[in-house]
């Protein structure tokens, strides 16, 4: 009895039917058809768990000096109800992310020309709406006009909002807050940060800035005796987020924002505020 040779899978089938006499071309032809598809299941199976195993890229994320929101201490260190938020959401995602402080208008450029770059604490705008991923909301957003006293006496204390000059900080939303408050592009001074346009307004440069209560109730403890008076509300309008470019890999905002709800339903993003506001 002539001995039955292993089905080989070739494209030759004259070689595998001379390897076994009881294989017939018909039969090899069939026996590979069975054997691709296993064999490309394999393969796809394969490619996904190394595409899986891929890490994802670093995050940066870029923010300013508004205490006490973001902002350094003497020795450099980044600190902040945002800044402790984002790190937090870093570690419960598992993502390594590097942040930098640097003026607002660099941090916010930057953010919308980089992939894989992030701008807080950022105001969600309509304006904005398209020039990021939005990740949040992290806090709400209310937002104050802060007129000096002797200035609002100078003004026979008015509340009308186009009477002051105000100090802003360049790029930030509370200057086109206060353009649609009917305020003339003329009254407003930028500077750089939070820090500087509070010194314009120490220095009699402006009479007013705007800002949140708590951004405010921060400031004046390290003022030295700025006295202030809260005039009007300017803006309720959105709320406070992290600022992710759109060119971005999909899975950092997939993470980030899965791991800042579960802090948020923990309590973790609670306790921050309440460590930085008590």
């Amino acid at each position: 009895m002539p001995r039955a040779g292993p089905i080989v899978p070739a494209c030759n089938c004259a070689r595998c039917h001379q390897l076994s006499s009881n294989v017939s071309p018909a039969l090899c032809h069939r026996s590979l058809r069975l054997l691709w598809p296993a064999a490309l299941l394999l393969a796809t199976l394969l490619l996904a768990k190394g595409l899986h195993a891929q890490p994802l890229p670093e995050l940066h994320a870029y923010t300013e000096e508004w205490p006490p929101y973001n902002y350094s201490e003497r020795n450099g260190e980044l600190k902040g109800i945002a800044t402790e938020a984002l790190r937090a959401a870093c570690q419960e995602a598992g993502l390594h992310c590097k942040i930098e402080s640097v003026p607002w208008a660099r941090a916010y450029a930057w953010a919308q020309s980089k992939p894989n770059t992030m701008v807080y604490t950022t105001a969600r705008k309509p304006e904005r709406e398209q020039l990021f991923i939005w990740i949040g909301p992290l806090l709400p957003r209310s937002t104050w006009v802060f007129v000096r006293a002797d200035a609002l006496k100078q003004h026979g204390d008015s509340r009308d909002l186009k009477a002051y000059r105000y100090g802003v900080v360049r790029g930030e939303a509370a200057a086109q807050d206060l353009a649609a408050a009917g305020v003339p592009a003329t009254a407003i001074l930028s500077d750089s940060s939070n820090a500087a346009v509070l010194k314009l307004l120490q220095g009699g440069w402006v009479d007013a800035m705007v800002d949140t209560e708590i951004g405010m109730a921060w400031s004046q403890r390290n003022a030295g005796g700025l006295e202030l008076t809260r005039l009007a509300k300017l803006s309720d309008e959105g709320a406070y987020y992290f600022a992710l470019n759109p060119k971005s890999d999909p899975a950092l905002a997939d993470k980030l924002s899965a791991a800042l709800e579960q802090l948020r339903k923990a309590g973790s993003i609670d306790e921050i505020v309440r460590r930085y506001t008590r």
